[in-house]
């Protein structure tokens, strides 16, 4: 007796049925919105593939907006002649204002053209015309911002004294420099400097150096110890290359001799003392008191 085999039957799953003959169709539904509004009917007529074209801007637009950009640019780089200016503190009054070096850069800056761009500008060239103008400047830094005009800023010299020569007399800086003519200096300020005539015979030309930075600040220093003790000096004098400084003291006979290279501050104390003490012995000094020499006072 034979038996046959049962079907093997697929791992994955049952076996389907095969089917003989024509295979039946089979169908999809797909739903569609139906248009609500005209333009959805429009919409649904037209081709789906189709590409919308972006509108194109007048030329005008165009002409509009490269000249705002260039307007921006040029505001950027070109620099305005007219410069905000600021001086530093200083306890001595200036010897011009602040209009007369804004007014002396400006003028180099339209003297230039190429400095009407800010990145061209020659900023070391402007501080030495400004320095060369007006000497009392001893320092200056320029700033070209973006936006806005040039900023200047000045670092000045004080006015010391008055220096007298054969040439006439100019006001000199605590620098030792010759700044500017006393006639073209405010009279108020030139009142309240020391007079110093130079014996030298020396022509003194506007910027010159024509003291050292010591021997100025040694006649200043002894100037305002003498006011400070209600001396009236009436005028100072330095002899031809000696170091000395002589003070003519207003209603006495006599003149103070004083070394430029010593202490002021101790030959003024020195000069105190010995003129008390000669007057208490009632010893009069007809041409000089002599203090150049440290720790002794010699007088004639």
């Amino acid at each position: 007796m034979k038996f046959k085999k049962p079907p093997k039957v697929d791992n994955a799953g049952r076996q389907r049925p095969v089917v003989n003959g024509p295979k039946a169709p089979v169908y999809s539904y797909h739903s569609r919105p139906s248009p609500n509004t005209e333009s959805d009917r429009q919409d649904v007529n037209q081709p789906r593939n189709a590409a919308t074209k972006p509108a194109r801007r007048p030329l005008s637009f165009w002409l509009v907006a490269a000249a705002i950009l260039f307007l921006a640019v040029a505001g950027l780089i070109v620099l305005q002649p007219t410069p905000t200016v600021t001086v530093l503190a200083s306890d001595a009054p200036a010897l011009h204002s602040n209009d007369d070096y804004a007014q002396a850069l400006a003028e180099q800056i339209t003297g230039n053209p190429l400095y009407r761009i800010k990145p061209l500008i020659n900023k070391p060239a402007l501080i030495a015309g400004l320095q060369s103008r007006y000497p009392e400047v001893q320092q200056a830094s320029v700033e070209t911002p973006l936006l806005g005009s040039i900023k200047l800023s000045v670092t000045v010299a004080p006015a010391l004294l008055v220096l007298s020569s054969s040439n006439g007399a100019f006001v000199v800086t605590e620098q030792g420099r010759a700044a500017e003519r006393i006639e073209a200096t405010d009279k108020a300020l030139v009142a309240g400097l020391p007079l110093v005539q130079d014996d030298s015979g020396i022509v003194i030309n506007r910027g010159q150096q024509v003291l050292t930075r010591s021997a100025t600040q040694f006649i200043a220093t002894v100037q305002a110890h003498m006011v400070s003790q209600d001396i009236v000096v009436e005028r100072y004098s330095l002899p031809n290359n000696s170091g000395e400084l002589q003070a003519k003291i207003a209603g006495r006979p006599y003149y103070a001799r004083f070394n430029t290279q010593a202490d002021a501050r101790q030959q003024v104390g020195a000069l105190l003392a010995i003129s008390e003490k000669l007057a208490t012995d009632g010893v009069g000094v007809k041409e000089y008191i002599d203090l150049r020499v440290d720790e002794r006072v010699y007088y004639r």
